[in-house]
């Protein structure tokens, strides 16, 4: 029979581990947020990405970078205007 090991830990550390994992499930929900709201849109074929302009271009590029940092940052990007549900492929009901 083996037998259980107990660890006493300080209050401090007690709050450091929980925050850690407050964090850890904060940067899970925005990876999960990223890949519904960022990557549905970035991995689109040639042909719509044809259609873009130039300034929509750099506006979806820095768009990305911004979602690819969001587990530094921790802050949502706001997406671009012309970037309306028309864009992402989705009809309102």
């Amino acid at each position: 029979m083996s037998k259980k090991v107990y660890r006493i830990i300080r209050h401090d550390d007690a709050e450091r581990i929980a925050s850690s994992l407050s964090a850890d499930r904060a940067k899970e929900a925005l990876r999960e947020l990223r890949e519904r709201e960022c990557f549905a849109i970035i991995n689109r074929g040639q042909l719509w990405y044809d259609l873009l302009t130039d300034e929509q271009k750099a506006d979806l590029s820095e768009w990305y970078r911004a979602w690819l940092d969001i587990t530094s940052t921790m802050m949502i990007p706001k997406r671009p205007t012309w970037l309306t549900e028309e864009y992402r492929g989705r009809r309102q009901t």
